[in-house]
C-alpha cells in the first residue's frame, strides 16, 4: 500500500509537469518568478489571466498538500518524509499565499491541516492571517 502511495505521488508530481511543459503560458509565469525578488513582486508581473492561472495552481497544490498531511497522521507517510519533503512544500504554498493574499475565514481555520500550515508559517516567520482572515 505504500509503494502504491508512492507511486500515486510521483505520477502526480509527473502529471504536473507534464502539463506545465506542454503549456503555452507556464513558462512565461515561471520565467516571471525567477526574475522577481520576491512572491508579491512575482504576483504584481502577472497579468490577470497569470494570476487566475497560479491561483488555481495555489489551489491544486493546497488540496495535494492537504491529502499528504492525513497520509502522514494516518502513518502512511514518515515523519522523515514529512520534514523533508512535505513541510517544505507546505512552506511555499504559504510564500504563495501570502503572495496572492488568499484570505481563510475563521471557519476554514479549524480543519487540522490549515491549523498545521499556521503554525507552521508561525514557527518560519513565512507569515501570518491578519484580523480579516487574509495571508500577509
Amino acid at each position: 500500500m505504500r509503494a502504491q502511495m508512492i507511486q500515486a505521488r510521483t505520477d502526480q508530481t509527473t502529471s504536473k509537469y507534464d502539463s506545465m511543459i506542454h503549456s503555452d503560458y507556464w513558462a512565461a509565469i515561471w520565467a516571471k518568478r525567477r526574475s522577481a525578488t520576491s512572491e508579491r513582486e512575482w504576483i504584481a508581473l502577472l497579468t490577470p489571466e497569470e494570476f487566475e492561472r497560479v491561483q488555481y495552481y495555489y489551489f491544486r497544490e493546497y488540496e495535494d498538500l492537504r491529502g499528504q498531511y492525513f497520509q502522514y497522521l494516518e502513518g502512511y507517510v514518515t515523519e522523515q518524509y514529512w520534514d523533508s519533503a512535505i513541510r517544505t512544500q507546505v512552506e511555499r504554498l504559504i510564500d504563495l499565499a501570502v503572495g496572492l493574499e488568499v484570505k481563510w475565514d475563521t471557519e476554514m481555520q479549524k480543519d487540522a491541516f490549515r491549523s498545521e500550515v499556521i503554525e507552521i508559517a508561525r514557527q518560519t516567520g513565512r507569515g501570518s492571517l491578519n484580523s480579516e482572515g487574509v495571508w500577509e
